[in-house]
């Protein structure tokens, strides 16, 4: 089954809505999203409908989680966005529509294995496995053995 991977949206619509263009047109079977739906970008709330309506799974990146809940360890920039986005949330005037959307954001997991007909299983993650919502690894780190 051909399966579309997006990530990082960020709150951008825009950019969300080529690449769900493009995945259509090339007639991909499904999509999951690896995370970060909100966070900088200046429609956040579109992109939430969109993966909610989109997307077979998503999973919680470290945005989305200072959204939710608090933007610890971020740098001032991304701290401040996520005050914002979450006041977008907050603004929304219709109630159902305002607490399904917290409610999906709450309800995202920080990691996926899954096996699909039988091949070998994967792990889907937004950061790293030991810390799945909020470790980076770098380049480097791929390529260190341990001793």
């Amino acid at each position: 089954m051909s399966t579309a991977v997006i990530s990082d949206i960020h709150g951008n619509a825009e950019a969300l809505r080529a690449v769900l263009a493009d995945i259509e047109r090339r007639g991909v079977a499904r999509i999951i999203c690896l995370g970060d739906i909100i966070g900088y970008g200046p429609e956040p709330l579109a992109c939430v409908d969109l993966v909610r309506e989109k997307c077979e799974w998503s999973l919680m990146g470290n945005h989305d989680f200072g959204v939710l809940y608090e933007p610890t360890n971020f740098n001032p920039g991304a701290e401040a966005a996520a005050y914002w986005t979450r006041g977008q949330l907050d603004a929304e005037q219709d109630a159902d529509l305002r607490q399904s959307r917290y409610e999906f954001l709450g309800r995202l997991r920080v990691r996926v294995v899954e096996q699909v007909n039988g091949a070998t299983p994967v792990l889907a993650v937004h950061g790293s496995p030991r810390r799945p919502i909020n470790e980076y690894i770098s380049p480097d780190d791929a390529g260190t053995q341990p001793d």
